[in-house]
């Protein structure tokens, strides 16, 4: 390893600069516009956007900071900013004036900053992407009761509480409208302001599916069942006709299907998972919640490397298919902590069969009750899990059962028309949380469509809205966002687990493992089974969090395989947050500014996403999905799409090879494929993962002695087998690599700080993240191209993209060959032909 600090204000003209990608002014030709499922800039010409986003104080530079960050953006061949986590904070890291101590008065300074910024974008060819309710968290100072106790951010709530939704509007009208004086537009009259998002992942079906919607204040709890009451009347106008519903399906409870519930034979049936590198114990103890009564007693003392590395099951369960079943159990915890309370299969692919809840354990002994119905099942295949996440420290469970039956129906005492009707969160037949879930959706819908209006109609911005991601609410999320101009979808390969306090920068892990290891069960896959047919695309926020050893596959995997599936648009999360703009060091887990291994590829995804260096795939399959069918796909899978489409027969793995997408219908669930005998430029095995079109070629995994040829080009790994590397190797001019004048390679391993001080297993920091200048790995390497191309000139580029020495081209045989390594202390390598 080397220093390889990344010059963070570099804007030289070299080979790695792509701002000429770029228009002189965003929008000088008009709004972006949406024509046949994909985005169009003012000329009408289709456009890609690859972002990057800002966060909290990032958002607010000097205005000589402005200047220098638009320019190095668009070096980079970025093109649109996500403006991000704004409104959390009061200055300087955020756009609230600290006079206040509310969370409703702009600073003017700060939006003084913000028009800057937002102008220096557009005078560089930048579009913006404004985000309105992201981190704002709402307090008793702006009237609201009890707001400590709401969920984070007031996710969820926001949806149905009326005045949070007017404080939304008016946030909204009061930056939207507002003049930018350096513009001279508002900017909802602002063409380079290509999107707006109304609410970051947010979704109040999310919280009714998991429970959490419970846990509210009876303050806000009470708005909501008042919606409740008032939908149900609008359905079933009797008491009488609720009760006859939601009575149906309901069983008198059962035996005990579960072995050795009393501990009578010790821990007999009953599983502790805890693989290597974790630590853990389990045993048998006399101090349960009631005299008499055994318990469970687990002890994690040294954690895994995934979320699920500490489990307790009971396997082989023999579920019948559409019943009913009830749960009931005792626990506690040593600290207060979330676990997963699962009933799924006990093999691949481990789908949920009807139960998949967030439970918080307390010091204090407590009684869980819970009810489903079992769905795609498999004969004794099927197990019962206590999921605890992963987390140091002790649980306890006692007298857990699984019975058949259960479900209840309506209460006597309830009645409709004096509005006593309770949420079915827990105990409920198939009829009454097919109708709660009904109800949140609908009521999620009318918010998500009212903003939508209110922005669109009322404020008259010409921008292109969304509501929230369409993973939140599953494939409710996804019917919600096709009433919007795009989709947009969040996710992260191994992002930072905190097992006891949210960002805890002393207590957390990542898997540090590589995703191209994963095909079929990666973040990429994942994405493209949330895209909605006929619109946009956009990943909004997608990253490899450091430190993680693997980081250099985020990239050009990231890059390829969006501009294979033909999405709009890709932004890192994020590229700067704290107002440090000079660092030679990586800062945390998401920041890329100073990443060499994140901006070693950046000069590839403009040419193979942007310049559509990888072509779109010409097979598709979409999927079908009925409207009517959206409360009962989230009855049996809550919000995890995946096994809706593999219960269709779709194996993931078809996504490196077929674009996919999800259509909404009034007919039922069906898939439809068109095949092409075109075949794909991405391939990806378990090891491997290649990318072969005329000009972009690249290696991602672990090739060590194995060349691989992609055309007329070979890239030789000289490394052992087990080593990562990821090596791209792109064509300047666009032309093909073999007649290309001007190519650009980018060979990286891995990317840390000096002084970085990992734990044991290699999975944490903790607060040690080093210093600088940041070391990176130089891989030895031997690329192999066509004697036509001999005459050429190889130059190592420095951090910020400059030449720095000539490495001599060797002519061998019919091929010249180009030597790659560490002793040329770079991840960069320019070459130059004269033709």
């Amino acid at each position: 390893m080397f220093p390889f600090p990344i010059r963070v204000f570099d804007i030289q003209h070299d080979a790695t600069d792509m701002s000429w990608m770029n228009e002189d002014l965003a929008g000088e030709y008009g709004f972006v516009k949406v024509k046949d499922g994909h985005f169009l800039d003012g000329k009408g010409k289709r456009i890609r956007f690859l972002g990057v986003n800002l966060g909290y104080g990032g958002c607010f530079p000097e205005h000589s900071d402005a200047e220098r960050l638009a320019a190095r953006l668009a070096k980079l061949g970025v093109n649109c900013v996500r403006l991000h986590s704004m409104d959390g904070m009061y200055s300087p890291k955020g756009i609230w004036d600290p006079a206040f101590k509310d969370h409703q008065h702009i600073d003017a300074g700060q939006l003084d900053k913000l028009d800057y910024l937002i102008f220096q974008f557009k005078r560089r060819g930048i579009y913006s992407n404004i985000n309105l309710h992201v981190t704002r968290k709402l307090t008793e100072a702006d009237g609201f009761p009890d707001a400590s106790k709401l969920l984070k951010y007031d996710k969820g709530v926001d949806n149905f509480e009326t005045r949070m939704i007017v404080l939304q509007k008016e946030y909204a009208r009061q930056l939207l409208t507002h003049l930018n004086p350096y513009t001279s537009t508002r900017y909802v009259d602002e063409p380079s302001v290509a999107m707006i998002e109304i609410n970051n992942e947010n979704s109040l079906v999310n919280d009714c599916v998991d429970g959490s919607i419970g846990d509210l204040p009876e303050y806000y709890l009470a708005q909501l069942r008042d919606k409740w009451v008032s939908w149900l009347r609008a359905k079933y106008a009797s008491t009488d006709k609720l009760r006859e519903s939601w009575q149906a399906g309901s069983e008198p409870i059962g035996d005990n299907i579960l072995s050795n519930s009393d501990y009578a034979n010790g821990t007999e049936r009953w599983l502790l998972e805890a693989p290597a590198p974790a630590e853990a114990v389990m045993g048998v103890e006399n101090n349960g919640p009631q005299p008499g009564m055994k318990c469970l007693h687990a002890i994690m003392t040294k954690p895994g490397k995934e979320s699920w590395h500490f489990q307790v099951h009971q396997l082989g369960l023999d579920l019948v298919e559409g019943k009913p079943y009830t749960v009931r159990f005792w626990a506690r915890s040593d600290q207060p902590r979330p676990i997963n309370l699962d009933v799924r299969l006990d093999k691949a692919p481990w789908r949920s069969v009807g139960l998949s809840r967030i439970v918080k354990f307390t010091p204090e002994w407590q009684e869980y009750e819970y009810s489903f119905y079992a769905s795609q099942v498999e004969p004794n295949h099927t197990r019962l899990s206590f999921n605890l996440q992963n987390a140091i420290g002790e649980v306890w469970l006692a007298g857990i059962e699984l019975r058949r039956g259960g479900g209840g129906g309506l209460p006597d005492d309830a009645n409709l028309e004096k509005g006593s009707i309770p949420f079915p969160i827990a105990v409920y037949t198939t009829s009454q949380r097919d109708d709660f879930l009904a109800f949140a959706i609908d009521t999620e819908h009318a918010y998500a469509q009212g903003m939508y209006d209110f922005i669109k109609k009322t404020l008259n911005a010409k921008s292109m809205v969304i509501d929230s991601q369409v993973c939140m609410g599953g494939i409710a999320g996804l019917y919600r966002e096709s009433f919007m101009d795009y989709g947009d979808n969040h996710r992260y390969w191994q992002h930072p687990y905190f097992p006891h306090k949210p960002w805890d920068g002393n207590d957390w892990t990542i898997g540090n493992t590589p995703m191209v290891k994963m095909p079929g069960d990666d973040s990429l896959t994942w994405l493209a089974l949330h895209r909605i047919a006929g619109k946009p695309f956009v990943v909004s926020e997608y990253n490899h969090p450091a430190p993680s050893d693997y980081s250099a596959e985020c990239i050009p995997m990231l890059a390829s395989y969006a501009a294979q599936q033909d999405w709009d648009g890709i932004f890192l999360f994020d590229y700067h947050s704290n107002g440090e703009w000079i660092r030679d060091y990586i800062a945390s887990y998401f920041p890329i500014d100073s990443h060499p291994a994140k901006i070693a590829f950046f000069p590839t995804a403009a040419a193979i996403f942007r310049r559509v260096g990888v072509p779109p795939l010409k097979a598709s399959v979409e999927m079908e999905f009925p409207i009517s069918g959206i409360s009962s796909e989230l009855l049996r899978n809550g919000t995890n799409i995946v096994p809706t489409w593999e219960s269709l027969g779709f194996a993931k793995a078809e996504t490196i090879s077929a674009r996919t997408s999800v259509r909404f219908s009034a007919k039922g669930k069906a898939i439809h494929r068109k095949d092409s005998k075109t075949p794909p430029s991405v391939s990806w095995n378990r090891n491997a993962y290649t990318i072969n079109s005329p000009s972009s070629r690249g290696i991602v995994g672990f090739f060590g002695g194995n060349p691989v040829t992609l055309g007329g080009l070979t890239i030789h790994v000289l490394e052992k087998p087990d080593k990562f590397a990821a090596i791209t190797v792109i064509s300047l001019d666009g032309e093909p690599i073999e007649s290309s004048g001007h190519l650009l390679i980018s060979a990286v391993g891995r990317a840390e700080n000096q002084g970085m001080v990992w734990n044991e297993n290699r999975t944490s920091v903790g607060r040690n993240w080093g210093k600088g200048p940041v070391m990176a790995e130089g891989i030895s390497a031997r690329i192999s191209l066509p004697a036509s191309l001999m005459g050429g000139m190889m130059y190592t580029l420095d951090g910020g993209g400059a030449r720095t020495t000539l490495v001599p081209c060797r002519q061998e045989g019919d091929e010249v060959v180009l030597d790659l390594g560490p002793q040329y202390k770079t991840l960069w390598y320019e070459v130059s032909l004269d033709r």
